[in-house]
């Protein structure tokens, strides 16, 4: 859902990059970016070769939200527990909690709504300084955050919004909100820039193969 994700956040007209996961500190700090979203993935955190993050990236103190895999990273990365679990996929109840994440979707009392899940590992214990957000009758801790930190944990994906009907919401408001992103990226504009780099890429082109002929037939 890597790129499902960059699309929705790019429907938001936010700028949105795709990065390796080994990106390394320096990289990162030299892009400068406002958020850092860390998606899903098939991978348990108890892989020899599973993706870990550079914990000095949470040290940037740049806001976080964390997906699926990237929820469960972050949760033991912070000192929390993971732990394989019966698994949740497709269509799945879920009650949210009034929290910072949620508050354009929940109010002073709690929701209940639908997502979509797809894991399998889920987290049992919460680090310290994080507060459950979200939960289902499988999985008690759905969705974690930590405000001060500006640290967001959810195991559902949010970015499918065909099977998570709040899931465009939740994204705005972190993008938008949270890490005061600008409204500003637009695709046309991009398509634009891009014919024009096209066409004038063309006409340098052709103007050197019409040089070159001419040379030739003057010769």
């Amino acid at each position: 859902y890597t790129y499902v994700l960059a699309k929705q956040v790019r429907k938001l007209f936010v700028y949105c990059e795709v990065l390796p996961w080994n990106i390394s500190v320096q990289c990162l700090k030299e892009r400068a970016p406002l958020g850092i979203i860390l998606s899903g993935g098939p991978h348990s955190v108890y892989e020899n070769k599973a993706p870990h993050l550079d914990p000095e990236i949470y040290k940037l103190g740049i806001p976080i939200l964390a997906i699926c895999y990237g929820m469960q990273l972050m949760a033991r990365d912070f000192g929390g527990t993971v732990s394989p679990g019966v698994g949740e996929f497709g269509y799945t109840p879920i009650h949210l909690y009034p929290c910072e994440l949620f508050k354009h979707i929940v109010d002073c009392e709690s929701l209940d709504t639908e997502i979509r899940m797809s894991h399998r590992d889920h987290v049992t214990t919460i680090p310290e300084g994080f507060n459950v957000i979200a939960s289902t009758s499988q999985c008690s801790i759905s969705g974690i955050e930590n405000t001060k930190q500006r640290l967001y944990g959810l195991q559902f994906h949010p970015e499918v919004s065909d099977s998570t009907p709040t899931g465009n919401k939740i994204l705005e408001t972190f993008v938008q909100e949270i890490c005061s992103a600008p409204t500003l990226w637009n695709p046309l504009y991009i398509q634009q820039d891009l014919v024009s780099k096209i066409q004038d890429t063309v006409i340098e082109v052709f103007d050197e193969v019409a040089q070159s002929l001419d040379v030739q037939w003057l010769a």
